[in-house]
């Protein structure tokens, strides 16, 4: 019981400090469209909590999106190991998503198809 509440209490405040960053900055930050009411549905993990728990409070482990963003970055993007959507989808935001990408990827213990593909897309940056 000690450690379910212990990762509940985790999880509210790592929701409850990002919903006050975004409360601050008030607006997506690919679309740029406000988000006067935001809740945990417009906090996106870039390494998902279940595959990924040693980080998943990782204070870069997000980016601010509307719902539809965020489904979309999931759908077609995160959940599907398909990187170079991310260019082609998230214009404005992509460039900010790969850098908190590669800040959180140094503290990934865990060993996934996700890693291992976003592990090589970082290489195929860096050989150009």
């Amino acid at each position: 019981i000690e450690n379910v509440l212990y990762k509940n209490l985790k999880t509210d405040n790592f929701f409850i400090q990002k919903i006050e960053q975004l409360l601050r900055l008030g607006k997506s930050e690919e679309s740029g469209k406000r988000i006067p009411h935001p809740t945990r549905a417009n906090i996106s993990h870039l390494f998902n909590k279940r595959n990924h728990p040693s980080v998943a409070y990782h204070p870069d482990n997000y980016v601010f999106l509307t719902i539809d963003e965020h489904s979309e970055l999931d759908n077609k993007c995160l959940d599907v190991n398909d990187f170079k959507e991310l260019n082609k989808r998230f214009p404005v935001a992509s460039k900010l998503i790969l850098e908190r990408m590669e800040i959180v990827r140094k503290s990934v213990t865990e060993k996934t198809k996700f890693v291992e593909a976003f592990d090589n897309f970082i290489k195929t940056l860096t050989k150009i």
